[in-house]
């Protein structure tokens, strides 16, 4: 939606503004390869020397002059209304934040559309949820943005240097954004294919690329670029409007690199440093001990800092504690126990004999004897999922373990490899006995294709699999021979609201074609690509790259696994929902995914695809494509 004001008009407003004195914290980000505990507990959340990384954040606003906080998510609702509340509460009145739920995922961009009447005619701050904000920086961020009339100013810093570049932002001279290119992992595999810069390219007197930190400061206007519904995000799609549209986007670099909670090792990192931090502004020594209230230390016990020890902890005979550490309230670490250089949540309890080492484990839990040595793991309860969830940290990305049984709350390590072994073996029997059932069928969908309209049978295009590795998916050929020359010419016609193109009246479609799509008859090719090993018969559809960009973090996690013929999405509503609602089901079944679900979900398939005629009445009936694409 945009109005009539003129370029200049538009260039010039904010000229006699102010300083931003509302904050959006968008907390509705799912995880990521390197940081999957995301999915069960929300970034705000995280504890980081015995605090919410939220409490961090909220004071960091405050020192900017953000006197109204609003905290927006379509996930975890009830555990961030009550963090936001509770938090706020021990801010006191310098600064008011309150929770914000969404009704659906809508991107970064579109729930902003929601917050209109709080975020009124003044121009306002957005912050990602898994940033550590420096209060000092941020308010150079918004002075720096009083100072230009642009519309938008995005916070950015140098590349890190962790070996390729996965996202590039391209400034003019004046500091306008020109464009973000955002890339996943598997494109930096190639450079002379992908374009894809590496960070050695950029070694020496060259400077490293810039890239966004996940900090915008915006005017009021900006607000009429964003429909009222529909799945929007601010640095794939709504930075592109405002530039299209006239407005100025600046960017501004961070004097200092941006600490982010993306990866567990920079979790880690970060909490080492806050619990110095903390416990030498305590003692005066970083080698100290903080306790809290009613700390129970046995005279055997040894404890090394600096680690904090929250109220109503308990170390038994014998028992080392090692910092840094943070134990949170009523943990205890019975007798001959070693915590070293670890975050236990509230109630966590490590068993005698037990040892954890550079690992989190969430309120509640208990480290059992039968394991004598848990290093390099994070493990959520199941408070917020139902079940008990290890996560292994030794690599990125991480690999994640989901046990039935969490009443116990006990950590059991999982068999990982039996789960993909069994559904791999259950893959090639299926798609080999399938393929053979349908042989016959397949020779008449041929030879109709063949009869219908000219080109080959089958249809093969390059998809993501596992990882974003590149394949050929397979499919019977659905629509004329010319259709990609014509696809840019429908982009305006589509029917979903996301970045895929989807028209349940595509002139493209053949008379076979149409009733192929019907029936899914057109994917049985699909099951030689599961004999290959490159697609499962349960999963995120295959799509390529292009399709995926304006949701990176939903993109990343559905490339964690193999893709497949049918899925939670094709089995909820198919070709009918709406683009958050496939991120959703996306990302249920990342995080659920199982033998009895895909057993499920190939049930519900099957009742979905309910064929109304026989093959041959159906091919018979079936209307014309359009003749101007004939």
């Amino acid at each position: 939606m945009r109005t009539g004001r003129t370029t200049a008009e538009r260039q010039d407003a904010g000229s006699a503004r102010g300083l931003p004195k509302k904050g959006v914290v968008l907390a509705g980000s799912v995880g990521t390869a390197g940081l999957s505990l995301a999915n069960y507990r929300p970034k705000l959340a995280f504890e980081l020397a015995g605090r919410p990384l939220f409490e961090y954040q909220l004071a960091a606003l405050e020192s900017a002059g953000i006197d109204q906080v609003a905290v927006v998510s379509a996930s975890h609702q009830q555990l961030l209304s009550e963090l936001v509340d509770e938090v706020s509460s021990r801010a006191g009145d310098g600064i008011r934040a309150r929770f914000h739920a969404e009704e659906e995922p809508r991107g970064t961009a579109g729930v902003l559309a929601d917050l209109r009447d709080f975020l009124g005619q003044e121009p306002f701050v957005v912050v990602a949820s898994h940033l550590f904000l420096r209060g000092d920086e941020l308010a150079e961020l918004l002075a720096a943005h009083e100072q230009r009339p642009a519309a938008a100013t995005v916070a950015l810093q140098q590349a890190e240097s962790n070996g390729s570049l996965l996202e590039q932002v391209r400034v003019d001279t004046e500091g306008r954004i020109e464009q973000i290119l955002t890339y996943h992992y598997s494109g930096a595999r190639s450079q002379s294919t992908s374009g894809v810069f590496l960070i050695e390219d950029y070694v020496g007197d060259k400077p490293k690329p810039l890239q966004s930190v996940g900090i915008y400061v915006f005017e009021p206007q900006v607000l009429e670029y964003i429909p009222r519904r529909g799945y929007l995000d601010i640095k794939e799609q709504l930075l592109p409007r405002l530039r299209d549209g006239g407005l100025r986007v600046h960017g501004t670099r961070l004097r200092q690199p941006a600490r982010k909670l993306d990866r567990f090792r920079s979790y880690f990192d970060l909490n080492r440093q806050l619990v110095r931090e903390h416990v030498e502004a305590e003692c005066g020594d970083s080698r100290g001990v903080v306790m809290g209230e009613g700390v129970e230390i046995s005279p055997s016990a040894k404890i090394e800092g600096p680690v904090i020890l929250g109220p109503g902890c308990t170390i038994g005979e014998g028992a080392r504690v090692s910092g840094p550490a943070n134990l949170g309230a009523g943990c205890r670490v019975e007798a001959g126990a070693t915590v070293r250089d670890s975050i236990l949540s509230a109630r966590t309890r490590v068993e005698s004999g037990g040892s954890i080492e550079e690992s989190f484990l969430d309120t509640g839990c208990t480290a059992c004897r039968s394991r004598p040595l848990l290093r390099n793991i994070v493990v959520d309860s199941g408070r917020l999922s139902g079940r008990l969830t290890l996560i292994t940290t030794e690599r990125d990305p991480g690999f994640e373990y989901t046990f039935c049984g969490g009443l116990s709350q006990k950590v059991r390590l999982g068999q990982e490899w039996a789960f993909h072994a069994t559904k791999r073996l259950l893959d090639v029997a299926v798609s080999s006995i399938l393929l053979l059932i349908l042989a016959p069928l397949c020779a008449l969908i041929a030879l109709a294709i063949k009869r219908d309209s000219p080109g080959p049978v089958c249809y093969s295009q390059r998809r993501c699999g596992k990882h974003g590795r590149r394949f050929a998916m397979h499919k019977f050929r659905s629509m004329v021979a010319n259709a990609e020359e014509v696809h840019h010419e429908l982009l305006g016609r589509k029917d979903i609201d996301g970045p895929m193109f989807k028209m349940h009246r595509d002139p493209r479609v053949t008379r076979v074609g149409r009733f192929l799509r019907r029936t899914s008859l057109d994917e049985v090719p699909q099951l030689l690509n599961v004999l290959k090993g490159e697609m499962s018969l349960v999963g995120p559809r295959p799509l390529i790259m292009e399709e995926m960009e304006f949701a990176p973090a939903w993109r990343d996690l559905r490339l964690r696994v193999k893709p497949g013929i049918t899925g939670l999405w094709q089995v909820n509503g198919r070709d009918s929902i709406a683009f958050h609602d496939w991120i959703a089901n996306d990302i249920r079944y990342v995080k659920e995914q199982s033998l009895w679900l895909d057993f499920k979900i190939l049930l519900q398939t099957f009742k979905v695809l309910k064929v109304e005629k026989p093959v041959a009445a159906g091919l018979a009936t079936e209307g014309r494509a359009e003749a101007v694409l004939r």
